[in-house]
């Protein structure tokens, strides 16, 4: 992944779920994020040679 610049507005609620998605644990599983639907933190390509079962 190259460096790049994201000026897309975030929040410090995203951090948690973007740790998660980023050791290939489902995010979704965290009830707040269920409740509030918040999304993982924008620009980043977690999901690249990844796979999940």
């Amino acid at each position: 992944m190259s460096p790049a610049t994201v000026y897309s507005p975030v929040e410090t609620t995203q951090v948690a779920p973007t740790i998660l998605e980023a050791l290939g644990v489902d995010p979704n599983k965290l009830m707040a994020v269920q409740i509030e639907g918040t999304q993982v933190l924008p620009g980043l390509d977690l999901d690249s040679g990844k796979s999940r079962d």
